[in-house]
């Protein structure tokens, strides 16, 4: 069996040559379970023909099948064929489909499916396909789907002793059907297909370009524009001062992160005849499993990636001897080469570009009985009992700055290092650290009955409960349908950041580690500053991961170097500052003043999770020689660069921000002017006004008195008394997002960013009524109108409700998210920005979906807030721990345990018919805190790991 070829016998097309298509768009492109690559041909006219012929008719009939249509040129998909059958080598053909749709599929890399009534199996099918573009046909899958023997239908029987799994009764059919696994620096995603294993993978530094040490960054722009456009705004002049600001264009493009590449493992079994299929991802111990029977034997293949061993490793066994036979290859679809290195070894290794990253990757394979064989650049492995594969893989990455050496070195070293450790031991060491993390917090939301139920299933039941709402909005008495789905969400992000964010590795990026594209990713795959990059880790510390947020903090102090020479030769000001978007390599765009580029926030929104850090775990010497002094740069930048608003503003004489806008979102001013850019948006204000807080409660538990730090706390009391105040419309009551009642372009826009001060941010809460109902309605406003139509902004809506305590609305985010924005391996779905412009207020419906972590990541980040709130503090600075502030009523009977909470604290809970029954705190650190239920309150003054039980009363037990 050929790598090339799928289980089938053949696989072809006829009456079109061969010659005609390319290739890297042959036929066998429509099997490779890859949505990204096509079969594209030139039909001349004549119909085109697919043909798939077996070694023997499958025993059970054709239930269906499916297409996905390519990522381009909607005219060349299948609109018109007919499906035919044949058990006498094509003599004959019976006719069993037959469709003509009309018009092209309603989006790109869209699959639908179709079903096949026949009693008949075949050993032959074929589609013929009428095209209906002027020259070419194109599809990018094709599948044919066989029903399953009775025997291979039961429930999956480990379901009910582990509600922690994603379980599937199917291979998948596409990228986004894989399950992932992950290391931190090392991803793939696993298809589980009979016939051809795929291991798609990442590498967490492969990121196109190369360093671009500060010394040599060409800056365009200088602090004299800037200073001349501030003084055109001080005098009213603003359409002026935004011309002489649009000359401050830039530093240069984000560069883009790439896939690695593919391991595939062509095995003789088949999607037709293999029996009693299971695939899984089990959250509690971090494996892919996936068994089924085929030829007369049951097949097993595992697979983890080991933190410890800094590997992916696969075992295959089977329940007889002899009965494991396979080609493996390892290639890349471009930059790359792959030798083998004796019997067992393969080697990839490439270059992103001329003067980019160097790659590695190896693959070694180790089998018991049997042999295994190297032929130039695949292996081949006959008749074993069991394999073992080892996977590493490597860059020349080093810091922003410069690269460190070859990536073979530790690629050889590390590779001889796991394949010499025995199969337990490896899984135990992974087991070790993995659930060392894992298993500190649990959840249980209930439901656990349909827990038995595979992923796919449960998924499709929310599709259909959430097409009631999916234009209408909230309604009440809309209950969760499957809470349990909900906790398995829930830890399924926190099984992410584990995967994807380790210490040594740069931070998650907005695909975590699972590109399935090898150039262009969507975005580039960048870190995204105006939200998506926070919210990877907003887990970090209330889901009790802390450690995995320091990729995070290495990287913002990586890129204080850059950020300083931006603040500096752009600005003229001191500090550091980070805009929008970046990337591995400290790379920085600063766009005119007319651009969404213009945003300065970023630095001041990542000091955030500086702070954040010792919040909640009360590490001083953490906030001492980390967090302060980057806090401390970043608002020296905003001091510099704030500016007073000129009269006949509605904030005249304040300080604001100018250029400033509201990220991404767009309005039409007074004139009727639509524009991006302004002064004084909502949200810096907010950002400012938190992070100037932050340093003069730092100074303070710091006890900084020297005379520069005594000059930089006057500087920032100054800057706060004369800050522009949050704003209400006096229209409507809503929480302004602009300096002025300026009209929103799109009321639903999934931005949220004027409500940052309610969440992550809290300096609008209940001290604050007036504010806080702005905020409601400005939530309101925004989610009626279609806001949270991405997943990571849904992310955003839920906890922001929690916030004004309402759990059945947060609760329901879920819900949509769930039943909206989901793929089928419960990776978050993001529509492309392409329709944007086509769907002013709807712009996700019938667009391209790609998968970013952020949406799962805030799903972890944010479902505490419905359980449990420290955000407030009490007149002391210590915090206020609120049990159940926002508890839905689909929820209710639950229990959580391991959740941190600010002021060093962790809690379990537990509540039953809407009501608490019993809570635990834990004091990490020591120190002292408030806990509310309801009307009930007491006081707690801790040592270092006491543990103290109270009842539904807040009795201590």
């Amino acid at each position: 069996m050929k790598l090339e070829t799928a289980s089938p016998l053949s696989l072809g097309l006829s009456n079109v040559s061969k010659s005609r298509s390319a290739a890297t768009q042959a036929v066998d492109r429509t099997v490779d379970a890859n949505v990204g690559t096509k079969w594209c041909v030139h039909h001349g006219g004549i119909p085109v023909v697919w043909q798939m012929v077996y070694e023997q008719a499958s025993s059970t009939p054709l239930q269906g099948y499916s297409f996905t249509s390519a990522g381009d040129a909607p005219t060349r998909d299948p609109i018109e064929w007919r499906l035919e059958g044949s058990n006498d080598e094509g003599s004959n053909w019976l006719l069993l489909d037959e469709k003509n749709l009309g018009t092209p599929f309603e989006r790109r890399r869209m699959t639908k499916r179709f079903t096949v009534d026949t009693k008949q199996s075949f050993k032959a099918y074929r589609f013929v396909f009428k095209p209906h573009d002027s020259s070419h046909f194109q599809v990018a899958e094709i599948e044919l789907e066989f029903a399953q023997d009775s025997s291979s239908l039961g429930p999956l029987s480990s379901s009910a002793e582990s509600p922690l799994k994603l379980e599937y009764d199917r291979p998948s059919r596409s990228w986004d059907e894989y399950l992932p696994v992950g290391n931190g620096s090392m991803g793939a995603m696993v298809s589980g297909r009979p016939d051809m294993e795929h291991l798609q993978l990442n590498e967490m530094t492969l990121w196109s370009g190369d360093p671009n040490p500060v010394d040599k960054t060409a800056v365009v722009g200088s602090p004299e524009i800037f200073q001349k456009g501030h003084q055109l705004f001080r005098e009213g002049q603003i359409d002026e001062a935004q011309k002489v600001l649009n000359k401050v264009m830039g530093l240069r493009r984000n560069r883009s992160y790439e896939a690695l590449g593919d391991l595939k493992l062509a095995f003789t079994h088949s999607l037709s005849h293999a029996k009693n299929y299971r695939r899984e991802l089990d959250l509690n111990d971090a494996m892919v499993r996936i068994s089924y029977e085929d030829q007369g034997a049951t097949f097993t293949r595992e697979v983890f990636a080991s933190y410890p061993d800094r590997a992916i490793v696969v075992r295959l066994t089977a329940n007889k001897k002899n009965k494991i036979s396979f080609e493996a290859k390892l290639d890349r679809e471009r930059g790359a080469s792959t030798q083998s290195i004796g019997s067992d070894t393969l080697v990839m290794r490439g270059q992103t570009a001329a003067d980019g990253l160097t790659f590695e990757s190896r693959v070694r394979i180790v089998s018991t009985g049997g042999t295994v064989k190297a032929d130039a650049n695949l292996i081949r492995v006959s008749d074993a009992d069991e394999v073992l594969i080892f996977i590493v893989a490597g860059t020349n990455y080093k810091d922003p700055y410069s690269l460190g050496e070859d990536p073979a070195v530790a690629c050889e070293k590390n590779l001889s290092s796991v394949s010499a450790k025995g199969w337990n031991a490896l899984k135990q060491r992974h087991l070790k650290d993995y659930q060392g993390l894992f298993n500190r917090v649990t959840l249980d939301l209930g439901g656990e009955e349909k827990a038995a139920k595979p992923i796919s299933e449960r998924l499709a039941a929310m599709q259909e409960w959430a097409k009631t709402y999916k234009r209408s909005g909230y309604q009440d008495g809309a209950v969760s349908p499957d809470p349990q789905l909900i906790s398995l969400l829930f830890q399924y992000g926190r099984y992410i950041l584990i995967s994807c964010s380790r210490e040594g590795a740069v931070p998650a990026n907005l695909q975590g580690i699972w590109s399935e594209d090898i150039t262009n990713p969507a975005w580039s795959a960048s870190y995204t500053l105006d939200i998506n990059l926070e919210q990877n880790y907003w887990p970090s510390d209330v889901a009790n991961l802390s450690e995995c947020a320091e990729p995070l903090y290495q990287f913002i102090e990586a890129f204080v170097p850059a950020g300083t020479k931006i603040a500096r030769d752009v600005y003229g000001a001191r500090g550091w500052v980070l805009g929008l978007r970046t990337d591995a390599f400290a790379g920085a765009v600063i766009g005119g003043a007319r651009s969404i580029m213009t945003w300065t926030f970023g630095s001041g929104w990542l000091c955030r999770h500086l702070m954040e850090r010792y919040n909640y775990s009360g590490d001083a010497e953490f906030l001492r020689n980390r967090a302060y002094p980057l806090m401390k740069g970043a608002a020296q930048f905003y001091l510099d660069t704030l500016v007073e608003a000129p009269q006949g503003t509605s904030v005249a004489g304040k300080l604001v921000m100018f250029p400033s806008n509201s990220p991404e979102n767009t309005f039409t001013d007074r004139d009727g002017k639509k524009g991006h850019v302004t002064y004084g948006s909502a949200m810096d204000t907010q950002i400012m006004m938190e992070l100037f807080q932050n340093c003069l409660e730092s100074q303070q538990i710091l006890k900084m008195d020297s005379a520069e730090e005594l000059a930089f706390k006057r500087e920032l009391e100054q800057a706060m008394a004369k800050l522009q105040p949050y704003q209400v419309s006096k229209a409507d009551g809503r929480l302004l997002e602009w300096p002025e009642e300026f009209k929103e372009q799109h009321s639903g826009h999934r931005h949220l960013s004027h409500l940052y001060a309610l969440y992550p941010g809290d300096t609008i809460n209940a001290s604050t009524p007036k504010l806080l109902e702005a905020a409601r309605k400005s939530l309101e406003v925004r989610t009626s109108g279609g806001g949270g139509g991405t997943g990571w902004s849904e992310g955003w809506v839920a906890p922001l409700w929690a916030r004004l305590g309402d759990g059945d609305r947060a609760a329901f985010a879920y819900d949509r998210m769930l039943g909206t924005l989901m793929n089928n391996n419960m990776f978050n779905q993001c529509p492309s920005s392409k329709g944007a412009q086509r769907y002013p207020e709807y712009w996700w419906e019938g667009l391209d979906y790609v998968m970013q972590v952020e949406g799962n990541l805030a799903v972890s980040g944010g479902l505490p807030e419905l359980l449990v709130q420290s955000h407030l503090r009490n007149p002391d600075g210590s915090f206020l721990i609120d049990l159940l502030p926002a508890l839905p009523d689909g929820w209710p009977t639950g229990s959580v345990t391991g959740l941190r909470v600010r002021g060093g604290f962790e809690m379990d809970i537990e509540w039953a018919a809407g009501k608490l029954k019993q809570a635990s705190v834990t004091s990490i650190a020591g120190g002292t805190g408030t806990l509310r239920y309801g009307d009930k309150v007491v006081k707690l003054d801790m040592q270092p790991g006491q543990e103290i039980k109270f009842n539904a009363n807040l009795e201590e037990q």
